[in-house]
């Protein structure tokens, strides 16, 4: 979650997650990992209301070796700016 919000959440205004549609642990974490992160979009739209970006994303976590320990796809939630 550090990376998440150091590369994409720390400066906006994120306020939740309706769920995660496929979480898949592919090999464990310890503790001594250097592990990457990479996020790639798959859609984004707003809200009928106007006010909430919506963003279905997917995420990948490597370790140092090389090896994907973590495959997730999710929905966020962000307040948008005015106008």
């Amino acid at each position: 979650m550090e990376l998440a919000v150091g590369a994409v959440l720390q400066d906006s205004d994120s306020f939740g997650s309706p769920g995660v549609e496929n979480i898949k642990w592919l090999e464990p974490i310890r503790p001594d990992d250097a592990l990457t992160l990479r996020v790639e979009v798959l859609e984004s739209r707003i809200s009928s209301s106007g006010g909430t970006g919506i963003l279905r994303s997917r995420w990948e976590l490597w370790n140092q070796a090389g090896k994907q320990v973590l495959e997730l796809t999710g929905t966020s939630l962000f307040e948008l700016q005015p106008k």
